[in-house]
């Protein structure tokens, strides 16, 4: 990500999963953020991202690659699924693929 960084989501969200390699999607949150604010755009809640994540997930840009255990600390007593970290890398070939422009086009004019 050398230089500015590109101002649309989907093209953030991309470069933070080719420079990162399977993250889960609070860290990629806090990695899009920085972006944001190094070029004076208003921070994104983790939910907000979390959603962006999940569209590219369904548009075959990303993959479900495994979870770990939250650390005690941060785990929720009772459940079972909010006890897990998941992870997600670029799909092979996704890199370069036009269907980030959607996810890009979503948040231009904000």
């Amino acid at each position: 990500m050398a230089g500015r960084p590109p101002s649309g989501i989907g093209f953030m969200i991309r470069d933070v999963f080719a420079d990162a390699g399977p993250i889960n999607i609070y860290e990629v949150a806090k990695r899009v953020n920085e972006l944001r604010a190094q070029i004076g755009l208003r921070r994104l809640s983790a939910e907000s991202v979390k959603r962006y994540v999940f569209e590219a997930r369904e548009l075959g840009l990303l993959e479900f690659v495994g979870r770990e255990k939250k650390p005690v600390e941060e785990q929720v007593p009772g459940s079972e699924v909010l006890n897990y970290r998941r992870f997600y890398e670029l799909t092979p070939g996704a890199e370069t693929s036009a269907e980030w422009v959607t996810l890009a086009r979503s948040t231009a004019s904000k």
